[in-house]
C-alpha cells in the first residue's frame, strides 16, 4: 500500500499490476486506503503475500479523517479479518512509545492509538520482528508442535 506522493516529487503508479524483479506487484487506489480490511479481503484467492506499509501512517490518517472511535473501529475491523486471509501478510509499523510524551493532545492521542494498535496486532501475529538500526530482532515467533 502506498500513498499518493506530492506533485513533482515522483511519478504516481496507478493500481494496475506491475512487474518488479520477477514479482507481480500492485498498489491500492487512494480511495481504498481507509478501507484496509475490505481491500485485504478482496485479495483472497488472488495473491500469496501482501505488504502493508505502514500501519502507523494508516492510524494517523484515520485519526485525522475522523476521531479516536472511528480509528478504533477500523482497527477492530482489520483484526477481525486477518485470520480470514488465505495469504501471508506483512504489516509494517513504527514504535512510537520510546520517546518523550508529546506536549499536545492530538500527538498524545495518536501515540496512544498507535501503541494500542501495535499491541493488538502483535497479540494475534504469528511473528513479530522489531528492527532497530537495521538489525532485526525476533520478539515473537510461534512454532508448530508436532
Amino acid at each position: 500500500m502506498s500513498l499518493r506522493p506530492k506533485p513533482k516529487t515522483k511519478k504516481w503508479r496507478n493500481a494496475s499490476p506491475n512487474i518488479k524483479g520477477g514479482v507481480a506487484t500492485s498498489g491500492l487506489p487512494s480511495r481504498k486506503l481507509w478501507e484496509l480490511a475490505e481491500a485485504l479481503l478482496a485479495q483472497r484467492g488472488r495473491t500469496v503475500c501482501a505488504l502493508v506499509d505502514c500501519i502507523t501512517l494508516w492510524v494517523s490518517n484515520l485519526l485525522l479523517r475522523r476521531d479516536t472511535k472511528y480509528t478504533e473501529e477500523k482497527v477492530e475491523e482489520l483484526l477481525k479479518i486477518l485470520p480470514q486471509l488465505d495469504f501471508h501478510i506483512v504489516l509494517v509499523t513504527n514504535e512510537v512509545g520510546w520517546g518523550i510524551v508529546p506536549d499536545n493532545p492530538l500527538a498524545r492521542q495518536f501515540r496512544d492509538l498507535a501503541g494500542w494498535t501495535n499491541q493488538r496486532i502483535a497479540a494475534i501475529a504469528n511473528e513479530v520482528v522489531l528492527t532497530v538500526a537495521g538489525i532485526p530482532t525476533v520478539v515473537k515467533k510461534e512454532t508448530a508442535c508436532f
